[in-house]
């Protein structure tokens, strides 16, 4: 009885998986339509019902060996806040040769459910654009109509790729839960693949068996892979990651070898040494970097009279940074390039190789830098994956060692990058120096903020205020300025400094960003005025208001983009007639391997009381094993920073 009754709950699950996981492309139910809240997270807005991707191999004799991809997908819109995922975004790889990749048969539908009856909507030619993403990036984006609260919609393309070492990853979470995934793969003989999973879930079904194929008159061996995950929580945002990509559930491929079934092997770059050969034999990348003729006046005249390369470096630097604006797009490729240096407007790409053939036409060591933004998700060390690459960035060799420059960000100093340029590691494309170099660490934030108040006789406060920043905390706040303007700036920093007025801003240095931005301002607090008793948290700007971490579980790791290191100096002139009746107690925090610290102390000599703190971040990257420490450790320095100095009238 009871083996019957195991197996009578197996067949119960395996009806249940197959009910949920069907559902076929055309036709809908009701009850998908009248579902009001998802029971996986009842707070969505959205919720993938279920997602379907089917890949495989073919071959016939005039394409030779290429893949195809047939997708479906069906979501429920719950409320307004879900209409956003009623547009769809399909990313077309187009590259250099004859190969190419095609997106075919793309159809789609809106489901709304009208005093009682099913409505369809399909989409039309309309209602699908095209917009270049970068040189060999197109998306085909999809806007549904008649979308709205309750709403379903669904959609099914097929894709055809010559690219064979760029398989589709698969991910099985997005920001919104997802009922059932499933994907399934057949891979001929002729592949070896290395075939990587990450994330938290547990498949639902995970199976793999060896099969036949055959096409064109050529029969091969393949193996069936089959993968699904049911019922995916979705990935929530966590403070302080590079991207949730990272770490969702998720399964990619990276080619390892390749043995066509007819012919010679090809060798496919599936390294990044490969790859660095095939991007400096690439006429629109490294043959460029010769062809400079037309930048060589521009150079001279910048760097008339200079005898020093650091010098001559920087004057290139600043200049391509000033004359060029960024036009918001990424890549590696700079085509057009001539275009873009007579407009001087241009992408990434295109600004950081003006950059580079300027500094070699000086006779500078300059070298092309790929890698990844944060937002993309991070390069792998060993295989290679060319869709992750989307930024290029410049690496000028130096006698005292490699600076990174990007000069497509107006602002951003000399040897200083964007944070969304920080994650990890990039590759230095080169003949003789090409490999990997540390993109983060470089710079940190550094403030210096200096107090002086005194204590009136009628319980008042005023002082001077002043704050001195270095590397991204100077970028951040000359940014602020800048985009707000002095006076919606000061107007900000009355509303953060709570129970302070803030008067006659001045600021130093706001046009040169090579010296710290300094910031002035007189300050006053009018809270006690004619008390017996004054209360005052010493820390009044430049702390933490609510704790970052704040959740009671953490499943990422915690990414910092850059190190820190912030210094805090109070000073209080006691006038006669007062006593201090309390200070905080000095303290002192830090993570093992002093990773993180906060020093706190406070003293009285005479009529004054000083306050000194520094809060420093050595280490940038956590495991979020280690995340139940960090939450203690801001919770003790918020608590720190807002306990209370006592002062009495005597």
């Amino acid at each position: 009885m009871k083996n019957l009754a195991c197996t009578l709950v197996f067949i119960f699950i395996a009806v249940q998986l197959h009910a949920q996981k069907s559902f076929k492309f055309g036709k809908i139910s009701k009850s998908e339509l009248t579902k009001t809240e998802s029971k996986i997270s009842p707070d969505a807005h959205a919720e993938v019902l279920g997602e379907y991707g089917k890949l495989f191999f073919t071959y016939n004799s005039n394409r030779g060996i290429y893949f195809v991809l047939k997708y479906t997908k069906r979501i429920k819109i719950y409320d307004e806040s879900g209409y956003d995922y009623a547009n769809v975004s399909i990313p077309i790889y187009d590259g250099t040769g004859t190969a190419k990749e095609s997106v075919k048969s793309l159809k789609g539908n809106v489901y709304n459910l009208v005093n009682g009856i099913v409505e369809k909507t399909s989409i039309s030619k309309t209602d699908i654009l095209e917009e270049e993403v970068t040189a060999k990036y197109t998306l085909k984006k999809v806007t549904f109509p008649k979308v709205k609260a309750g709403s379903v919609i669904e959609y099914t393309y097929t894709k055809t790729s010559d690219y064979l070492g760029n398989l589709e990853e698969w991910s099985f979470q997005e920001d919104i839960p997802i009922v059932w995934s499933e994907y399934n793969v057949k891979i001929p003989e002729w592949f070896h693949f290395e075939i990587v999973s990450q994330g938290s879930l547990m498949f639902t079904v995970n199976e793999n068996k060896q099969i036949n194929e055959s096409a064109s008159g050529i029969s091969w061996k393949a193996t069936e892979y089959n993968w699904a995950i049911a019922n995916a929580a979705p990935m929530d945002d966590e403070p302080y990651i590079s991207t949730k990509r990272n770490y969702t559930s998720k399964i990619n491929f990276q080619m390892i070898s390749f043995t066509p079934p007819r012919g010679s092997v090809q060798k496919i770059g599936g390294n990044y040494k490969d790859f660095n050969k095939q991007l400096l034999a690439d006429n629109n990348f490294g043959k460029l970097l010769n062809r400079r003729a037309f930048l060589s006046e521009t150079v001279a005249e910048i760097t008339n009279g200079m005898n020093d390369d650091g010098e001559k470096a920087l004057a290139i630097y600043s200049f391509v940074r000033n004359e060029m604006t960024f036009n918001d797009k990424y890549g590696i490729y700079p085509n057009n390039l001539r275009k873009a240096w007579k407009e001087r407007k241009g992408s990434v790409p295109q600004i950081n190789f003006l950059l580079i053939m300027m500094l070699l036409e000086a006779n500078l060591e300059a070298s092309p830098l790929i890698s990844s933004t944060r937002q993309n998700g991070y390069l792998h060390p060993i295989y290679l994956n060319k869709e992750r690459i989307n930024y290029l960035t410049c690496q000028l060799d130096t006698e005292k060692g490699p600076v990174l420059l990007d000069a497509s960000n107006k602002g951003y100093p000399f040897g200083i990058l964007h944070p969304r340029t920080l994650n990890f590691q990039g590759w230095v494309v080169s003949e003789s120096n090409s490999g990997w170099v540390n993109m983060k660490g470089r710079t940190k934030a550094e403030s210096t903020t200096q107090v002086n108040l005194e204590l009136n006789e009628n319980g008042t406060l005023n002082g001077l205020l002043t704050e001195k920043t270095k590397g991204y905390s100077d970028i951040n706040k000359r940014n602020a300025i800048y985009k707000k303007g002095e006076d919606q700036y000061n107007e900000e920093l009355n509303e953060k400094m709570l129970f302070w007025s803030v008067d006659s801003l001045n600021i130093k240095n706001k046009d040169n960003a090579y010296q710290s931005l300094i910031t002035e301002c007189q300050i006053s607090n009018e809270e006690n005025e004619d008390s017996d008793i004054i209360y005052l948290t010493p820390v009044i700007t430049g702390k933490f208001e609510n704790n970052p971490f704040d959740a009671d579980e953490r499943i990422m790791p915690i990414d910092f983009s850059y190190g820190s290191k912030d210094n805090y100096v109070m000073s209080i002139s006691i006038p006669e007639g007062y006593e201090v009746a309390e200070t905080p107690a000095s303290t002192a925090l830090k993570l093992p391997n002093n990773t993180m610290s906060y020093q706190f102390s406070s003293t009285q000599i005479g009529n004054k009381i000083s306050i000194v703190s520094t809060f420093k971040i050595n280490h940038l990257f956590y495991n979020a094993d280690q995340y139940q420490n960090i939450k203690k450790f801001f919770e003790l320095m918020i608590e720190k920073q807002n306990e209370q100095i006592v002062i009495k009238k005597i």
